[in-house]
């Protein structure tokens, strides 16, 4: 996220930052595809080099999807706290 929002301006980032969010909001790995290259798309004309680095980094930022959904969930903590 950090070399995404170095590539545009400060007053910029913070909308840049919660566009780019809502790609991990989605469901399914098909979803969070097809929502990160409408998002690449639609910086493509005010900041192009943004656009070129997230069509760049697709499989590595999104690779978390391929996982089951089971690989996500956690039963509970850890760590046991004995006293």
């Amino acid at each position: 996220m950090r070399n995404a929002l170095s590539l545009v301006p400060k007053a910029a980032q913070q909308m840049v930052g919660a566009t780019i969010r809502t790609v991990f909001a989605q469901p399914d790995a098909q979803g969070a595809h097809e929502q990160w290259r409408r998002v690449s798309e639609g910086f493509r004309s005010r900041f192009p080099r943004l656009s070129e680095l997230m069509e760049e980094a697709e499989e590595d930022v999104l690779s978390y999807a391929a996982f089951p959904a089971e690989h996500g969930r956690r039963s509970g903590p850890t760590i046991r706290w004995s006293r």
